[in-house]
């Protein structure tokens, strides 16, 4: 399972959509190729209608990859001034940089290779949106980590919280997945009582969950 809603609901969204210009359809193409896991089509454009909305400065991304994302973002926001981004697998370094090299945007991507929760520690400054799609059983960790360097009103998105359903129904946890689901449930937990923040949880995709920060 890859979504968590209904496939013909998928695809019809899905067809609907046309926003991808040559390098994100070069990009989303190479990704399904070599199977590299990138945001849904769906996200993306969640994602695209979320910075057009904000207009933030700067951006901070958890996970990398082959850049997809912060491509996408910085496509998409001319007001985005700064994109700070982690990502400690080599072989997605080395596949994202091609990317990025000839990006218009490349002089505003800073690339932070290591570790997010050591690297976050290093940062300065508060970011107006934060994305988060990395590790999934550490996302109640990086949340922590965050919070501090997001500024007032600033929007924290997090993708696969759903992560294939899994999170809302035992009868589909593989034994392999258990610590992600325990640690994705403990997360969703803590960030819809967060008296510090208004969070929403969308069904698309794997599920991508929304908080602004108060």
């Amino acid at each position: 399972m890859e979504n968590v809603t209904l496939s013909y609901v998928d695809d019809y969204l899905k067809s609907l959509l046309d926003f991808e210009n040559e390098q994100l359809k070069e990009m989303r193409n190479y990704a399904e190729d070599l199977k590299i896991p990138i945001v849904h089509k769906e996200v993306a454009n969640l994602l695209r209608f979320l910075v057009q909305m904000k207009k933030p400065k700067r951006v901070l991304e958890l996970g990398m990859a082959i850049s997809y994302s912060a491509l996408l973002m910085l496509n998409t926001a001319d007001s985005i001034e700064e994109l700070h981004t982690f990502e400690r697998n080599q072989w997605m370094y080395d596949r994202a940089m091609p990317f990025i090299n000839k990006s218009e945007f490349k002089d505003k991507i800073n690339i932070h290779f290591e570790d997010a929760i050591d690297g976050i520690n290093n940062i300065s400054g508060k970011y107006d949106f934060v994305f988060i799609d990395a590790v999934k059983s550490k996302y109640p960790i990086f949340w922590d980590a965050i919070i501090p360097h997001v500024s007032k009103n600033g929007l924290i998105v997090c993708d696969n919280v759903l992560y294939r359903g899994m999170i809302c129904n035992d009868e589909l946890v593989v034994k392999r997945d258990r610590t992600i689901v325990r640690s994705m449930r403990k997360f969703l937990t803590k960030i819809q009582n967060d008296p510090n923040c208004n969070t929403t949880i969308l069904p698309i995709g794997e599920g991508v969950s929304i908080s602004e920060i108060y």
